[in-house]
């Protein structure tokens, strides 16, 4: 992936005024010299409407979202598909409305796990893109929560940290298969909430967040020595509520709140431990949106900027 960022926006978006919607004309890379494997098109915004918040995971390179928070919790659920800039409403969530939970897929299945509706949650979900259904499963073993981190790795999923009243720090692994919960080793540095990552090469890595002040630490666990190591600090500013994501075998981390909303952007090497900085986004700066990986490209939006936001966007 170039470092460059191209933005492809909707031509209109009700989340935007005219004072601050971005200049399409300055946003635009000729379309000729885009390298990229899908369709030039215009992306259709977030169909749920205003919301900040929800989730966004990615399975068979369909993206799906929803969830979140706008004039009350929401339990609806999209396919957003790449190829065709097309979102179909899909079965809503069967379980409490929510926001602030994690979703994590695993490749064919997708996890919804805790969340808040008013009081913290604890319960874990799968969504079946196949069959359109969700499936309640073994309800997550640490205390109820919200702002919760988890990734995939090594066929297993890995959850914890958060908000249950308090920052907590503890860690646990999920074994899809057997539907199980194992007790890890808790988070090397303080507790944290609102901490983002992604997994790379059956590592993850994670970081940013809150606990006592905002944080701009980076850390790598390994599911196999059930380990964590401190890396090079995120490159950018200390914040919180940032999105982050993972393709071609860079992680993406930016947008969150620090000494404002956020618009940067950052690419993270594993192998060279090493961030590089990106255009800033050319939209409204934001924090509380969603992000996902597919066709090699990473795709978010929606989130508050201080205003709630539908648009939806593609990191080239």
């Amino acid at each position: 992936m170039p470092n460059t960022l191209t933005i492809i926006s909707p031509p209109s978006c009700s989340c935007l005024s005219e004072a601050t919607r971005p200049d399409l004309n300055e946003a635009f890379t000729a379309l000729e010299s885009i390298p990229i494997s899908i369709p030039p098109l215009f992306l259709t915004p977030f169909p749920g409407g205003l919301r900040y918040y929800p989730v966004a995971a990615t399975v068979n390179h369909i993206i799906y979202a929803g969830t979140g928070f706008v004039s009350g919790y929401q339990k609806d659920w999209y396919a957003y598909d790449p190829s065709t800039g097309i979102w179909t409403p899909k079965t809503d969530l069967t379980g409490d409305a929510r926001h602030a939970s994690v979703a994590v897929s695993t490749g064919e299945k997708i996890y919804i796990i805790t969340g808040f509706k008013g009081t913290d949650l604890d319960d874990c979900w799968e969504y079946d893109p196949v069959e359109d259904t969700w499936t309640e499963k073994t309800s997550f073993p640490g205390t109820p929560r919200h702002d919760a981190f988890g990734a995939y790795a090594n066929e297993k999923i890995y959850f914890g940290m958060g908000y249950d009243g308090v920052i907590v720090g503890d860690w646990y692994e999920y074994d899809p298969v057997e539907d199980t919960w194992t007790e890890k080793e808790t988070f090397a540095a303080t507790a944290r909430k609102y901490i983002k990552g992604f997994a790379l090469n059956d590592k993850i890595y994670c970081g940013t967040g809150d606990y006592a002040g905002f944080k701009k630490d980076w850390w790598m666990y390994d599911p196999v020595e059930d380990t964590w190591t401190q890396k090079n600090d995120f490159g950018g500013i200390a914040r919180q509520r940032a999105v982050a994501a993972a393709t071609n075998s860079k992680g993406y981390l930016g947008f969150g709140y620090g000494a404002t909303y956020e618009k940067d952007f950052w690419e993270y090497n594993p192998i060279t431990d090493s961030w590089t900085e990106l255009p800033d986004f050319v939209g409204p700066g934001r924090q509380y949106a969603c992000m996902a990986a597919a066709l090699d490209k990473i795709f978010f939006g929606t989130g508050y900027s201080p205003l709630h936001l539908d648009d939806w966007w593609v990191l080239i």
